[in-house]
């Protein structure tokens, strides 16, 4: 069926030339992509090959997309998946620095850092700092 057969006045010709104008970018609605880790892989896609799910997002605006890409998101699926390698990278690199520098910590301080390192679930770019107790005698309550 070409659009020839149909006249302008009939509903069917109305109604295609409603549709029939040139085209006009809309930035929005836009999707976005972020890359995840699965297993050592960084990945966009579910094992059938298709975009997994939590992988995209659609925004509506330009502030919900500062916001989404403050959060890691980012408009196509490379920039995502080198988003996230270079986030990986960073924090790999810290890790190592600090490893360097533990070289020169106390005994002490060394069983303080496996230990936190035992608490946490993949590398630690610091420490957290201990809270220090006070030296000397305890205050007195005035009560």
């Amino acid at each position: 069926m070409a659009l020839a057969d149909f006249s302008p006045q009939s509903a069917y010709g109305q109604e295609m030339a409603k549709w029939n104008k040139p085209y006009t970018h809309q930035p929005f609605p836009k999707m976005l992509y972020r890359a995840k880790m699965d297993g050592s892989r960084i990945t966009l896609k579910d094992p059938s090959g298709e975009i997994a799910q939590g992988c995209t997002l659609v925004v509506d605006s330009e502030a919900e997309l500062r916001r989404a890409k403050d959060e890691g998101w980012r408009e196509g699926p490379s920039e995502a998946i080198e988003f996230q390698l270079s986030l990986q990278k960073a924090v790999s690199n810290a890790a190592a620095e600090r490893n360097f520098e533990d070289r020169n910590m106390s005994e002490k301080a060394k069983a303080e850092s496996a230990a936190a390192e035992a608490d946490a679930d993949g590398h630690l770019g610091e420490i957290p700092e201990q809270p220090r107790r006070r030296r000397g005698r305890p205050r007195k309550n005035k009560a």
